[in-house]
């Protein structure tokens, strides 16, 4: 099973990104992200990285995968309620930009390059 939705709201493109299923990519890993980072609600499988990226109830909702009903009775509650919608909206938006921003991963990976190189540069001397 696997069910990509995407629920438009009034005045935007979409508003909440449904990503649920029986197995998670990389790609929709990174959907998931993207998503986050335009401010939107998420409803994801418990499945790979997904519960690292989204918070249930703080940035999104999270349900088994393959629990098809749980997973109908999220959503339709959820559309239901714009407030948690904006709410968790802007919480996946902070989320992206202080834990899985790829500058400051860049930025990371690079300090360790540096620090290595100089160990290295100090050892032969």
């Amino acid at each position: 099973m696997s069910v990509d939705v995407l629920a438009p709201m009034p005045g935007k493109i979409i508003d909440v990104l449904v990503k649920a299923g029986d197995k998670v990519s990389e790609d929709d890993e990174l959907v998931i992200l993207e998503a986050m980072a335009h401010g939107r609600a998420v409803v994801a499988s418990k499945l790979g990285a997904v519960p690292e990226m989204v918070l249930d109830g703080v940035t999104g909702r999270l349900v088994q995968p393959n629990e098809v009903v749980a997973l109908a009775e999220t959503v339709i509650e959820l559309l239901g309620d714009r407030e948690a919608i904006s709410r968790f909206g802007a919480a996946g938006r902070q989320r992206v930009a202080e834990h899985f921003d790829p500058q400051e991963g860049f930025r990371k990976i690079q300090a360790v390059y540096d620090e290595v190189l100089i160990e290295n540069r100090a050892g032969r001397r």
